[in-house]
């Protein structure tokens, strides 16, 4: 009788949902109506074949537009377009979306990776958003002034501004 009682609680925790498992995957109950970037932070980055993602959240318009970072770096960078408004998601190893950066509210900006020069100190990874995708398609970019760039806190893995009254970016 005291065994199968055991067997029985047993079942029962392994039924029952677990609060350690509180991410949530992609893009799951995200919404147009609500802050997305906000929404996306502590989800589960989307793994696997892009088209199928895209296909599961289509009544969020889901487009993958790249995706930035190799096995041995600390992150990986995924910009995507939900409801028409670009975002750049920071994933960590865990594949835990840790912060996100949304474009200007002008649905034409895209985002980009760019070097980056403010304050006299050069920026080799920063996040811009610009109207066309000039720096990536043009071998030698031209040099590009931008209103807002980003770039990555190691320490804390999140995005931090890039203060300056001026930014070129190449």
């Amino acid at each position: 009788m005291h065994a199968a009682k055991i067997a029985l609680i047993l079942l029962a925790l392994t039924a029952a949902p677990c609060p350690c498992h509180s991410q949530t995957n992609s893009f799951d109950g995200v919404t147009c109506k609500e802050d997305i970037a906000k929404a996306l932070l502590g989800h589960y980055a989307p793994t696997g074949r892009v088209v199928v993602t895209e296909a599961r959240y289509k009544g969020i318009a889901l487009k993958n537009l790249w995706a930035y970072g190799e096995p041995p770096d600390p992150y990986r960078l995924q910009a995507w377009s939900i409801c028409g408004r670009g975002l750049v998601l920071l994933v960590d190893l865990k594949q835990i979306v840790r912060d996100v950066v949304a474009a200007p509210p002008s649905p034409e900006d895209l985002a980009n990776m760019a070097t980056c020069f403010a304050n006299g100190q050069k920026y080799p990874e920063a996040i811009v958003f610009l109207r066309e995708n000039l720096l990536s398609a043009n071998p030698n970019p031209p040099r590009v002034r931008v209103g807002h760039a980003w770039t990555i806190d190691m320490e804390k893995l999140t995005f931090t501004p890039i203060k300056a009254d001026s930014i070129v970016c190449e």
